[in-house]
């Protein structure tokens, strides 16, 4: 495992654990105390909901309701900030916790003034959180919940047990998420007993330190620098392709052209964060630098975004034709 993957690794399993126990610390304190309902997840509302209905308590089910809307909500707005599901060290990851530490304080202030609104306002924040990344080289990232979690741990080790092939790495990954998922709970409750409403200022504390670190690393500076100027040389390169003769009508030569590109994003991308002079970029630099790629450089991704969507374009029209035929 290279360096810049070994940063990445160590960011989804620290940074993934981290935010799994705070989700089990604010998913304690709601079902254990202030909300008696959970907020980190929405399987049991939604049978909750459904029961509720048939009970003839509109009313409730109109507030459980409402509970998985904002988490439907918050994982909306995360979408919008980060951009995509998929984990890559440098999405913006800082502007999305500090959302969630914000959310996490107005709760509070809501709930001190015996406001039921407060329950809202934390489930549109465990919303937000478990949308940060679904995924990371394959394996299915969740930090608000367990089930997938508990399933695929016990999976991959039937898959190992029987056909003694298995993605046991990804252990590495699950477990750490389940155990802290499990510690916050116990320390969410018992910060519960102690503090009352006021346990909820941990959480959001501990979200907005992270975003703090995240924003104020030097090491990100740096990076960003190094990948204006990757992403530069990606946007010169992005124009030759398009300037290649017959690019606009040859399929064939469309799709090498989208290889070419893949491969100068990847080349690029990687000389940028892990710079041959050695110098050490830390997991928050590295982070910030990846996003530029996509995030800075209109023009070449956008000029990546055209050849992309001409081919797909092609490819279901092609599809189409083939029904077309085998209809007849």
């Amino acid at each position: 495992m290279n360096t810049f993957k070994r940063r990445e690794f160590n960011t989804v399993v620290i940074g993934g654990a981290a935010l799994a126990g705070n989700a089990g610390f604010v998913n304690a304190i709601a079902l254990g105390g202030l909300f008696a309902s959970t907020v980190s997840h929405v399987t049991g509302n939604v049978t909750k909901t459904a029961v509720q209905i048939l009970r003839g308590q509109f009313m409730s089910a109109a507030n459980t309701g409402f509970l998985i809307g904002c988490f439907m909500l918050g994982s909306f707005a995360s979408g919008i900030i980060i951009g995509d599901s998929k984990f890559r060290l440098g999405r913006r990851y800082g502007y999305a916790l500090a959302l969630e530490s914000f959310s996490f304080l107005l709760s509070y202030l809501l709930l001190k003034a015996s406001s039921f609104s407060g329950t809202y306002i934390a489930a549109f924040a465990c919303g937000l959180q478990n949308a940060f990344a679904s995924s990371y080289s394959g394996a299915v990232i969740r930090t608000t919940h367990m089930t997938g979690i508990c399933t695929d741990i016990a999976v991959i080790i039937g898959q190992w047990m029987r056909w003694k092939n298995a993605d046991l790495w990804k252990l590495k990954v699950f477990i750490p998420l389940l155990v802290s998922y499990f510690v916050g709970g116990l320390f969410g409750y018992t910060s519960y007993l102690y503090m009352k409403d006021k346990s909820m200022l941990i959480p959001a504390a501990f979200t907005g330190c992270c975003s703090v670190l995240y924003f104020t690393n030097r090491a990100t500076r740096d990076a960003q620098k190094r990948l204006r100027d990757a992403t530069a040389r990606v946007a010169d390169k992005l124009k030759s392709v398009l300037a290649i003769p017959g690019l606009a009508s040859d399929s064939l030569m469309r799709k090498k052209a989208r290889e070419l590109v893949e491969r100068t994003l990847d080349a690029e991308l990687y000389a940028a964060v892990s710079p041959s002079e050695g110098q050490n970029l830390t997991a928050a630099g590295t982070a910030m630098a990846l996003s530029t790629v996509h995030a800075t450089t209109s023009a070449g991704a956008e000029m990546y975004a055209h050849l992309v969507e001409e081919e797909e374009e092609e490819e279901e029209e092609e599809n189409e034709a083939g029904e077309s035929k085998g209809r007849h």
